[in-house]
């Protein structure tokens, strides 16, 4: 890994609004990502950020938008924030800067002590992510090569106690801690209060030494999902959902939430808002937060409801939601496609993303749309933002018919049009002689 320059950082921060102070780990996971790069993968690392470079980055938080801490959107990998020597005092000086902004931070839980939870209580408008892929002493040690780490299951506990709000997310590795494992970990997360739980699918690839998980892990994880909401009663979502449309279905509804007060239940499909029709799953949200009381009505079980959520402008609702897709992307879309109808287009998209395009631009545009396997890392690596130019290229080479557009996902490249190895989109112009369109 290369070391990231202030500039990157900076950009992150006035982008993403993601502030990022370290790229240290507290725990070495046998799942770790890192591990599973291609050669020449083009990641880069942070040194622990110093009190300098930190006034500065702050300054290019935005207020008006969650302040993250411990996540990255970039090729620069996330460490442990509370690793950080300074993480408190990173805190105060985000806190005075940005009084009333929510910070949310993910966090092994390691590292937390109870000092450190006692001061976060006192920041105020804090919300943590908490990684906890095992509760339990045999699972840890299993997941974390040897040691069982119980301080996480403590800090949990503490934030209990002290209230501090947290999402629980757990790795699910059933085929090396089993089921039963998974599931005890969700249950003990819902008895400490967690507000939701996310359950990710093992991802792996085709540099991955040791066990790797079952070809079918996706819908063996999903079918999972279905059998302990009906005993844990909080908003359980799983990572990645399998989603074939983009009906509004509201996953999960936080316990006496405005949503919770309104009556809505996990299955509810949100139908309109405010007399709106919604496009997706994002649509939904995105409207019932902005609007103040709400009035929606929504299917359950065939029969049509209405009701009001009580909540001012721009809070939450308490109803979770699957991501599928932003109205603004579906606008783009059929925006880049109109710009090429006289022209042979292809959209070519990741295997997640299929059904979801497929659902957004419907059957009125003659557009052809495949979905791209990712060769680069292989293993079950679904997403888009792992492809490359070369899988591009790959599935170029099987067409039968070369087309004269093909429309690619942003997500691919960063702002210089570069793919993780450093090759430009413009590339695959140039080797095939297609024009490149960016949505």
């Amino acid at each position: 890994m290369k070391k990231a320059t202030m500039q990157m950082l900076l950009q992150v921060a006035s982008s993403y609004n993601i502030l990022i102070i370290s790229t240290r780990c507290a725990t070495s996971c046998v799942f770790c990502s890192h591990h599973q790069n291609p050669p020449k993968v083009e990641a880069f690392y942070v040194e622990d950020i110093n009190e300098e470079e930190a006034d500065t980055l702050i300054e290019f938080l935005d207020s008006n938008k969650d302040i993250v801490i411990g996540e990255s959107a970039t090729r620069i990998c996330e460490g442990e924030p509370f690793l950080h020597k300074d993480i408190m005092n990173i805190l105060r000086k985000i806190r005075k800067k940005h009084d009333k902004t929510k910070i949310k931070i993910t966090t092994s839980a390691v590292p937390l002590t109870e000092a450190m939870i006692i001061d976060m209580k006192s920041f105020g408008n804090i919300e943590l992510n908490v990684s906890l892929n095992s509760s339990t002493i045999e699972g840890r040690k299993i997941i974390y090569r040897g040691r069982a780490l119980e301080e996480a299951i403590d800090a949990i506990k503490l934030l209990n106690k002290y209230k501090i709000h947290y999402n629980g997310s757990i790795v699910a590795m059933p085929h090396l801690v089993g089921w039963e494992d998974i599931e005890a970990t969700a249950l003990f997360l819902a008895q400490q209060n967690a507000i939701t739980i996310r359950i990710f699918m093992p991802g792996y690839t085709k540099y991955t030494t040791g066990e790797v998980p079952p070809e079918n892990i996706i819908y063996e994880l999903n079918a999972f999902g279905e059998k302990i909401r009906k005993h844990i009663d909080i908003p359980i979502t799983i990572e990645p959902p399998l989603i074939k449309d983009l009906n509004a279905v509201v996953e999960g509804v936080i316990k006496d939430s405005p949503g919770f007060e309104a009556g809505l239940k996990s299955g509810d499909v949100i139908m309109t808002v405010n007399g709106e029709a919604v496009l997706s799953r994002v649509d939904a949200f995105n409207k019932i937060y902005a609007a103040g009381n709400p009035d929606i009505t929504y299917h359950r079980e065939g029969e049509e409801y209405i009701g009001t959520i009580r909540k001012g402008k721009k809070t939450s609702s308490g109803l979770v939601l699957n991501y599928d897709i932003h109205p603004r992307a579906v606008s783009s879309i059929k925006r880049t496609i109109n710009k090429y109808k006289d022209q042979k287009c292809i959209i070519l998209t990741s295997e997640l993303a299929y059904e979801i395009i497929r659902s957004a631009i419907g059957s009125a545009y003659d557009v052809e749309i495949q979905k791209v396997k990712n060769k680069t890392f292989g293993g079950n690596i679904l997403c888009a933002g792992l492809l490359t130019v070369q899988d591009i290229v790959d599935q170029l080479d099987i067409l039968a018919e070369k087309p004269d557009v093909a429309i690619l996902p942003s997500v691919m490249f960063d702002e210089n049009g570069r793919d993780l190895f450093g090759e430009n989109y413009m590339d695959i112009y140039t080797d095939k002689c297609i024009k490149i369109d960016i949505i």
